[in-house]
């Protein structure tokens, strides 16, 4: 799964993941961060939505 967010979102998104596939145990798999300097394609991702 690739999924792409906000640098503010995503200790809330990674531990909701951790959470859900339950890899803090052995075998369930692995999450990691690489940030995205730059990105093309995605115009909806640009748009600031209301809070």
């Amino acid at each position: 799964m690739l999924t792409v967010a906000r640098s503010e979102l995503i200790d809330t998104i990674l531990d909701e993941i951790v959470r859900t596939a339950e890899l803090n145990d052995t075998g369930k798999g692995i999450a990691f961060v690489v940030p995205v300097e730059k990105l093309v394609g995605v115009a909806h991702f640009m748009k600031q939505t209301p809070d």
